[in-house]
């Protein structure tokens, strides 16, 4: 049997395998948007400070940078999920 032609249930509420598996697929959405650019600028910092000699400097520009880099691509993530709801 197909899945489009199962027979509708009394709920449409997600089973809890489907639900588990979306928080999991979201949380590991969410986890690179906060490691990578953090880690990617952080490391830029340091190659920077390391030719530049000017230790701590640039590793903390590069930090801030990433986290407000990491911040905006949760922010964007939680408006398109408010979004998505909106229109269901």
């Amino acid at each position: 049997m197909k899945r489009d032609e199962r027979p509708a249930s009394s709920t449409d509420a997600p089973s809890q395998g489907d639900a588990t598996g979306g928080v999991l697929a979201s949380l590991a959405d969410t986890t690179w948007r906060v490691a990578v650019p953090t880690v990617l600028f952080s490391g830029l910092g340091i190659f920077a400070d390391n030719k530049l000699r000017t230790m701590p400097l640039c590793t903390i520009i590069g930090l801030v940078i990433g986290l407000v880099a990491a911040g905006a691509l949760i922010w964007h993530q939680v408006q398109n999920v408010t979004k998505s709801e909106d229109t269901k």
